[in-house]
């Protein structure tokens, strides 16, 4: 893209909230009355104990905002980039700040594997308007193995509807939660300003 020079200023302010969906879990024991039978003049005893675990198939976002407040582009540019990768982020020629601004953490605290899809509401159009605007996602793996048979994991691509990342998002401790990172281009000639935000959802459901 070719820059020119743009003294017009945009502000925005960007947060980004969670919404989670989360399963019962129910637990039910039983234990069967004794009987009597008789075999060669001795009486016999026996005991059951039966009990039944409901699966649980659970997200939540441990980290559930981005917020990089409020800033403008910086003189000269004809847009400014924010980006989280994991624990940090970046501001490119705007000055926004990266204080607040991590990637959402979302953890598998269920008891079994899940499938995992992820939605947005907002595009980049919707969220600034104006000149190629970019809302983008980028799913990635914080603990090693947390999602077996990605779709399509640690690469940038336009925040959609509904995406699959994971048939297979493990529950098992050091190895059941993912990065969601964000990153925003925002033009100069931006039409929405203001606070701006988008909601984006977690649904699990059984896996594969």
């Amino acid at each position: 893209m070719k820059e020119q020079k743009i003294n017009k200023s945009v502000v925005i302010f960007a947060v980004l909230v969670i919404l989670i969906s989360i399963a019962n879990i129910s637990m039910t024991l039983y234990k069967f009355a004794e009987y009597k039978n008789s075999i060669s003049g001795h009486a016999l005893g026996s005991g059951y104990v039966n009990v039944t675990v409901s699966t649980q198939i659970t997200v939540n976002f441990s980290r559930d905002t981005i917020n990089w407040g409020a800033g403008t582009i910086t003189a000269g540019n004809v847009n400014a980039t924010l980006t989280t990768k994991g624990e940090t982020s970046t501001v490119v020629r705007g000055n926004w700040s990266t204080t607040n601004a991590k990637g959402l953490i979302l953890a598998n605290v269920g008891n079994v594997n899940s499938s995992l899809v992820l939605g947005g509401v907002k595009t980049g159009a919707t969220f600034f308007g104006g000149s190629t605007p970019e809302y983008q996602w980028n799913i990635s793996s914080k603990d090693t193995n947390s999602c077996v048979s990605p779709a399509t994991l640690g690469a940038w691509a336009d925040v959609n509807t509904s995406t699959k990342f994971c048939t297979q998002f493990g529950y098992l401790t050091d190895a059941n939660e993912l990065y969601v990172d964000i990153l925003l281009t925002i033009p100069y000639d931006a039409t929405l300003t203001g606070v701006q935000s988008d909601i984006i959802t977690a649904t699990a459901s059984t896996a594969g």
